[in-house]
């Protein structure tokens, strides 16, 4: 194993809170739309299935132009500069996709149901406008992109995750620690940087 030294840079508490929110409604959107995709329940159910859904998507790209703009502010910690140049293209192309697919995929959830001709109620709360007129067609070509953009996301989550976890069991650095609440995210002295014991 890599023996690479530990990074004290963190990520802010906001932008540690709205990853492990994302992460929590990311994660139950898939479930959500696993259902949907292979449950087919009575339509009561189905409607509270497809509204959730719609509610959770919607708060995601919110809270992802909310995240950017705290990146905007906070910035991001550096990378280990022990890092191969590829796994650091990688890690950037990786975390860059994932932002532009959070809010593309969203954004083609709302399309969808503005050309399909069903209306999108957050929560309840209030009704959004329709970006585009109905039109059946372009509403199914539409529905494919948004489930083709799904499992893209799926992928790349896979592929940030498996990324995280070799940062910290592998080449063991900060990587993952950095990005945990405060209480986990401290990394106990190794034994050359403790200091000599007086004899």
């Amino acid at each position: 194993m890599n023996d690479e030294p530990q990074f004290s840079a963190e990520w802010h508490w906001s932008q540690k809170f709205l990853h492990w929110l994302m992460a929590l409604l990311i994660f139950v959107q898939i479930g959500l739309g696993v259902l949907m995709e292979y449950w087919k329940p009575d339509v009561q159910t189905s409607f509270v299935l497809i509204q959730t859904h719609k509610s959770i998507g919607f708060s995601v790209l919110l809270l992802v132009c909310l995240r950017l703009l705290v990146r905007l502010r906070y910035g991001s910690p550096p990378l280990p500069a022990t890092l191969p140049a590829w796994e650091r293209w990688l890690a950037r192309a990786v975390q860059a996709l994932l932002y532009a697919a959070l809010i593309v995929l969203p954004l083609t959830g709302w399309l969808t149901s503005s050309a399909e001709g069903f209306p999108t109620r957050p929560f309840g709360l209030f009704t959004l406008p329709d970006l585009l007129d109905r039109n059946r067609e372009l509403g199914m070509t539409l529905r494919f992109i948004h489930g083709t953009l799904a499992g893209l996301v799926v992928a790349l989550l896979m592929l940030h995750i498996a990324g995280a976890l070799k940062h910290h069991f592998w080449s063991r650095n900060d990587i993952l620690r950095r990005m945990l609440p405060r209480r986990w995210s401290r990394t106990p002295p190794s034994s050359r940087d403790r200091p000599p014991v007086s004899r």
